[in-house]
């Protein structure tokens, strides 16, 4: 009798310490704050949709070219924004 109880005690005490530092250790792994990222750190991929998005936008309203935003040392970004700037406003403008 005496061996039971104790086993249940203890193992009572050992599933709630179990569960608790689960817990805590999956409250510890999640970020306490998320942050939209850098768009200059993305890739080329995201600066060509950027871009061709920006190119078609400024061809509809008749702007010129953005030839002023060129870079001489261009990011993955940037270089990816400058093709598809290219691409979408003369597509636009034909």
């Amino acid at each position: 009798m005496r061996n039971t109880a104790r086993f249940m005690l203890l193992g009572a005490a050992l599933i709630s310490v179990v569960g608790l530092g689960a817990v805590e250790t999956a409250q510890a792994s999640t970020p306490s704050s998320i942050t939209a990222p850098d768009p200059y750190h993305q890739g080329y991929r995201e600066g060509y949709t950027q871009g061709m998005r920006d190119g078609r936008t400024d061809c509809r309203h008749g702007y010129a070219p953005r030839k002023h935003l060129r870079r001489a040392v261009p990011t993955q970004f940037a270089s990816g924004w400058m093709t598809g700037y290219d691409r979408g406003f003369h597509r636009m403008c034909r």
